[in-house]
């Protein structure tokens, strides 16, 4: 049987839930410093209100907003999701974005990891072998019986403090 995952950092957050909503066809996905909630980042960030507008012309803002964040439908998320976060994220904040919608999905009993790296960044930097094994990890965890096994490379790195919350699948 096939396998197919799904990963994407930033704004590729949104567009991964937005997948994700729409019923793509994957095993679990993976987000590092994603954009879930976009009536919260327009709060801090004005300029993203005009942005949700323009992506969905006709509609009111603050819907496009709403309609843009996936904290708003955390039901519509069918596959298993990790959540990786800096905690000194200059560009998204974690606890808006990432742990928000942790709570979301975990309010649905949606299968979810979310870990947040305290003092690194958007990208994770500081802890990036641990961000790729981590990611490597849930998709193998998540492989469908019967398909081989993953020959990725695999690193022995322990992040820089991180907390985990979620419920692992």
């Amino acid at each position: 049987s096939k396998n197919a995952f799904m990963l994407g950092y930033s704004r590729g957050g949104l567009v991964t839930a937005l997948a994700l909503q729409r019923g793509a066809p994957v095993n679990a996905a993976a987000v590092v410093g994603g954009l879930f909630d976009l009536t919260a980042l327009a709060r801090v960030r004005p300029e993203i209100e005009m942005l949700a507008a323009g992506a969905l012309p006709g509609m009111p803002s603050n819907v496009a907003l709403k309609t843009l964040s996936a904290v708003e439908w955390p039901e519509r998320i069918g596959v298993p999701l990790l959540l990786l976060h800096g905690g000194a994220d200059g560009v998204l904040d974690a606890g808006s974005q990432s742990l928000a919608f942790a709570r979301a999905l975990q309010d649905r009993k949606k299968p979810y990891s979310v870990v947040v790296y305290e003092g690194d960044t958007h990208g994770l930097t500081f802890n990036a072998a641990d961000r790729d094994q981590r990611i490597l990890e849930w998709f193998a965890r998540h492989r469908n019986a019967g398909s081989p096994p993953s020959d990725a490379p695999t690193t022995n790195a322990t992040p820089t403090n991180p907390s985990s919350r979620g419920v692992p699948r």
